[in-house]
C-alpha cells in the first residue's frame, strides 16, 4: 500500500505530462475559455460522423464513427508490444459496450468521461464512474466497457500488447 503522501507512477506519469507550472495550467484554461475555443465547440457538433476506421497515412489518425459526436487518436508510439495515442471525443459522444483483445488505460488530461466496465458472465456493469483530468481508468484485455464524453476530452490511451491498426505506425 502506498502512503498518503506518496505519489503513484501513474501520478508522476501524468503531472509530468500535464506539467505542474500553475502558469502552464492557466494558459490552458484560458485557451478553453476563449472565443476560438468556443467557436471550434460550436463547429465540432456540427460535423457528420466518420466511418469507424478510416486511417489517414499523413496524420496517422483514426477518425471513429461514434454515437452523438466525432472521436479520434492520433499516434504518438506504436511498437509491438505496446501503442500510445493521443485522443479526442467530443461532449456527449459515446462508445457503446466493446472490449478489446489488448489492455487499454486511459489518462485523462482535459475534460472528463463517464466509464462503466461491465461484467461478461450476466453483461451487468459493476463499475460506473466519472474520470476526471489527471485519473486513470484501466480496461483488462476481453473486459467490456462504455465511455460517454461529459464534455470534449482528451486523453491518452495505451494499449497492450499494440492492437493491430492502433493507430498505424
Amino acid at each position: 500500500m502506498f502512503k498518503r503522501n506518496e505519489q503513484t507512477l501513474t501520478e508522476r506519469i501524468v503531472k509530468s505530462f500535464m506539467g505542474s507550472d500553475k502558469n502552464e495550467q492557466k494558459e490552458r484554461n484560458d485557451f478553453s475559455k476563449s472565443d476560438n475555443m468556443k467557436k471550434l465547440k460550436e463547429l465540432t457538433h456540427t460535423l457528420q460522423p466518420l466511418p469507424l476506421l478510416v486511417k489517414s497515412e499523413e496524420m496517422d489518425r483514426i477518425d471513429y464513427n461514434i454515437y452523438d459526436g466525432i472521436s479520434f487518436a492520433l499516434n504518438l508510439m506504436n511498437q509491438r508490444n505496446v501503442a500510445v495515442s493521443n485522443c479526442f471525443i467530443s461532449k456527449g459522444a459515446m462508445f457503446p459496450k466493446h472490449d478489446h483483445q489488448e489492455t487499454e488505460l486511459l489518462i485523462v488530461y482535459d475534460g472528463s468521461l463517464y466509464v462503466e466496465i461491465c461484467n461478461d458472465v450476466n453483461d451487468t456493469c459493476y463499475f460506473k464512474n466519472t474520470i476526471n483530468v489527471g485519473e486513470v481508468v484501466y480496461f483488462e484485455a476481453g473486459e467490456k466497457h462504455i465511455i460517454k464524453a461529459l464534455e470534449d476530452t482528451w486523453m491518452i490511451a495505451i494499449t497492450v500488447p499494440a492492437a493491430e491498426g492502433y493507430p498505424s505506425g
